[in-house]
């Protein structure tokens, strides 16, 4: 077997990346790798790694738990929306649009443990714009503490979130580029996907908050909940109907991702919470806690790290039977680098 054949997903169903499109950014990516690359910068190796963390999609799925579990529902429900519509779009080019990266394919220095799945476009630098949108919503909801949520996403678009986004934009680039595992034309199509995923979304946030919870915003509800407000026919069905959704995209047959298992582990509970709790006339739309010691801010966030260390545990390496690419990896740590 030849290199480039072993440089190939072990999955089917793929298409390669265009020669053609490969020629159009050709001068693009190889002025700005060699641009990145021009020095052995350890600084650049570290920023790499903070940027896997604070731009890993694991970190996005435990914002729409923590939110629910504190009571904070308007913001589980932006958070749930806006993590629901990353990992959608941003899966379907990476498992069916095939690039190598650029130190598979000789054309950059591999400067840190790159992850075996394609080159485009950059999840890291589409969670970087998404994840800014997102803590825009926070911080307007948060600040603002209103019962009518009217655009919680309008601080974003002020002057100086958009320059703040474009800076981390930029860092976040140049440190996948100058590691050698992303192109620049990879950073610019990760940029038009976070747009997509910021709007698609904000679409789907309204849809809930006007239709589904008619209107009413839940930011610190009025009332808890009990088990008589809970509708089990709708929770066992919600239950089956997940764990169809992930034994399908987690078979050997498809193999959508690799850390579908754990990342719709921790987020499909919380999308089964909105609809069965917050939607419908037979459901209090207040039912979250209006006060939140600090011992449940504590709780809310330990038990999603826990959830998701235990689910990264479990996870297979790419080296073994259930590994997405035919290179061997040495050795996989962390989050996997997007």
């Amino acid at each position: 077997m030849s290199a480039d054949q072993e440089m190939k997903p072990k999955y089917k169903f793929y298409l390669e990346f265009p020669d053609q499109w490969d020629d159009v950014f050709s001068y693009m990516d190889n002025t700005v790798t060699q641009w990145c690359q021009r020095r052995n910068n350890t600084f650049l190796k570290l920023l790499d790694r903070i940027i896997i963390v604070g731009t890993s999609v694991e970190l996005g799925v435990i914002v729409p738990f923590f939110f629910f579990y504190l009571g904070v529902d308007s913001l589980a429900i932006a958070s749930a929306a806006m993590m629901m519509s990353l990992i959608v779009v941003t899966q379907i080019p990476k498992r069916f649009m095939w690039r190598k990266r650029p130190y598979m394919a000789a054309r950059a220095k591999k400067l840190c443990d790159g992850a075996l799945t394609s080159s485009f476009p950059s999840r890291a630098v589409t969670c970087c714009v998404v994840y800014l949108y997102l803590l825009s919503a926070i911080i307007e909801i948060v600040e603002r503490h209103e019962k009518d949520p009217v655009a919680p996403f309008r601080l974003f678009w002020t002057f100086k979130f958009l320059l703040f986004t474009v800076w981390a934009v930029c860092w976040t680039s140049i440190a996948r580029v100058g590691v050698g595992v992303h192109y620049a034309s990879d950073c610019v199509a990760g940029v038009v996907q976070g747009g997509l995923v910021c709007y698609i979304a904000e679409t789907t946030y309204y849809i809930i908050v006007n239709s589904c919870c008619q209107g009413t915003t839940l930011f610190y509800a009025d009332r808890t909940l009990t088990s008589h407000h809970i509708n089990w026919h709708g929770l066992l069905l919600a239950t089956v109907i997940g764990m169809v959704v992930v034994g399908a995209l987690s078979s050997d047959l498809i193999q959508y991702w690799k850390k579908m298992h754990f990342v719709l582990g921790l987020l499909y509970p919380v999308l089964t919470g909105l609809f069965l709790f917050c939607c419908g006339y037979h459901i209090l739309p207040r039912l979250s806690l209006k006060q939140v010691s600090i011992p449940r801010y504590i709780l809310a966030a330990a038990l999603p790290l826990l959830l998701l260390a235990i689910g990264r545990r479990c996870l297979p390496h790419s080296s073994g039977k259930c590994g997405c690419c035919r290179v061997q990896q040495q050795s996989q740590s962390g989050a996997e680098s997007d």
